[in-house]
């Protein structure tokens, strides 16, 4: 019994050491793993910072061609739909740096896709580029925007393949923002789908990224229909359009009290009629609502006594008909502080660019020639605010599709009103370049962080998915509609045919229950 005994109690200690070896072996492959996820994370960061170094120096020597293509784009000043030799250009610049392009997106010959995919493909970067220009030039500094853009996508290139960091370039050319949204039309055929996360920046007066929103916005043509006849002679037989035009629009000024701030009602009457002693037969209006969310304005349309209501009123009290279409809508911009912040930093790790004496000399030369006040040339970062604007964008709709991070870099001096002369002036010569080079060197460093920091691309995303509980996102642009596309191409545009588009169905009346 005792030599039994003994042998238990001999097993006994044998397993204690076994366990406290097995722990202690646990213990030193635990702190091995630590030891080597810290070195790989260190070398991860300064590959980052390898690679964020390899951008800027990329954009410093292409700094001349940068400007050079942001001229040329400058010089063309192609309004909305008709930037055949800007998007030539610019993919083109795609094109030689080894992008695979996919041309005439959303049946606009002038969007086009530029692709670069390294390794494994993932994460997917967007990247927006706009290049319209408005009557008066480049006066929302588009010329800079687009090359800015394609610029930092090459950057971007050069440095993936470099570094050998996975992922995916997407640069969207976008055409006409200011005059038709076209932003709206590319959201609804999904081609922004299956980007993780857009990038996108715009000329501006300061350093800055606001985290705030917009407005939405829905743009409505509103058509009234009655019968002519002579006004003087015989009034009695004529149901005058513009009667029930005006109609509708004293029912929507009384609806002003009635709506929740910051909605806005906007309109004008492009058709009252042809001659004042004739009942006018047609009349029409475009009109245009503002508010928070899109659900907003829906609700103001739909609601008892609400837009849709005061436009039937206005028939009826005429008795004319009326139809009315939707043919512009853009969301609000769904904001990211996250995001925001990422710009903030690589700003500050990039440093802002610094204006001469001969520049400032140039902007108060344009403040006297334009008689406008015209401040200094900001060279400061400011750090992010949440400042909700009163205007719309078409980038809205590309924030409901994944989250949008953008920002502004300073292309001309404080105070320079947006559209204006002054503004066209200073985004075509060195003060614009240096802010598009600034802002080709801050996309490129946020791409190579969301690139390769999982957490940081994560935190992004989860903002994003956060502020969108309970949000729904349609387009709201008709689906057989699509934007007034010119007849015909230059002959020595590159890029595809002019689409053979269907003719959109006719609106309904909103009398239905008249008129079926």
């Amino acid at each position: 019994m005792k030599m039994k005994s003994y042998l238990m109690k001999k097993l006994e200690m044998k397993e204690i050491i076994m366990r406290r070896n097995l722990i202690g072996l646990r213990a030193v492959i635990i702190i091995a793993i630590l030891m080597i996820t810290v070195c790989l994370n260190a070398i991860a960061q300064v590959n980052v910072d390898d690679a964020k170094k390899t951008v800027i120096e990329w954009a410093d020597v292409n700094a001349e061609h940068i400007s050079d293509v942001s001229h040329q784009i400058w010089e063309f000043a192609e309004i909305g739909l008709t930037e055949f030799k800007s998007s030539d250009l610019l993919v083109s610049e795609l094109e030689k740096n080894g992008f695979t392009m996919d041309r005439g997106l959303a049946g606009m010959p002038t969007s086009f896709v530029g692709t670069y995919i390294h390794g494994s493909g993932n994460p997917v970067i967007g990247i927006l580029a706009e290049y319209d220009a408005l009557p008066n030039g480049h006066s929302c500094g588009h010329n800079l925007f687009g090359t800015a853009s394609v610029s930092s996508a090459i950057a971007l290139k050069e440095a993936m393949e470099k570094h050998n960091i996975d992922g995916t370039i997407k640069l969207f050319g976008t055409p006409t923002e200011d005059t038709h949204g076209g932003k709206v039309w590319m959201a609804r055929e999904g081609v922004f789908d299956g980007c993780d996360v857009f990038l996108s920046w715009h000329p501006g007066t300061k350093n800055d990224c606001n985290y705030g929103s917009n407005l939405a916005v829905q743009i409505l043509e509103i058509k009234y229909y009655g019968i002519s006849s002579h006004a003087g002679a015989a009034p009695e037989k004529g149901r005058s359009a513009l009667d029930g035009l005006t109609i509708s629009s004293i029912a929507m000024e009384f609806l002003r009290e009635h709506m929740i701030e910051p909605m806005r009602i906007q309109y004008i009457i492009t058709n009252g009629g042809q001659a004042p002693n004739s009942v006018p037969e047609f009349a029409q209006m475009r009109l245009v609502i503002r508010g928070p969310m899109m659900k907003d304005i829906d609700e103001l349309r739909s609601r008892e006594g609400g837009i849709d209501d005061c436009l039937r009123a206005g028939a009826l009290a005429s008795g004319t008909d009326v139809t009315m279409q939707v043919v512009g809508a853009f969301y609000n911009k769904m904001p990211n502080r996250t995001g925001s912040d990422l710009i903030i930093e690589n700003m500050n790790y990039v440093g802002s660019p610094t204006f001469t004496e001969e520049e400032n000399q140039f902007v108060q030369a344009l403040a006297e020639k334009y008689d406008i006040p015209l401040g200094k040339l900001d060279s400061s970062i400011h750090e992010p605010i949440d400042d909700t604007g009163k205007a719309s964008a078409d980038t809205g709709d590309v924030s409901y599709i994944a989250p949008l991070i953008s920002f502004n870099t300073t292309t001309e001096a404080l105070g320079t009103p947006g559209h204006s002369s002054a503004k066209n002036e200073q985004v075509g010569m060195s003060i614009g370049w240096k802010g598009a080079i600034f802002a080709t060197k801050v996309l490129a460093c946020a791409g190579l962080d969301l690139l390769t920091d999982e957490a940081r691309l994560a935190a992004v995303q989860k903002e994003f998915k956060d502020r969108m509980e309970g949000v729904d996102y349609h387009p709201v642009i008709p689906a057989d509609l699509w934007p007034p596309i010119p007849k015909e191409n230059p002959a020595d545009f590159k890029g595809p045919a002019v689409p053979n588009l269907p003719e959109p169905e006719k609106p309904e009346s909103l009398l239905y229950w008249k008129t079926n």
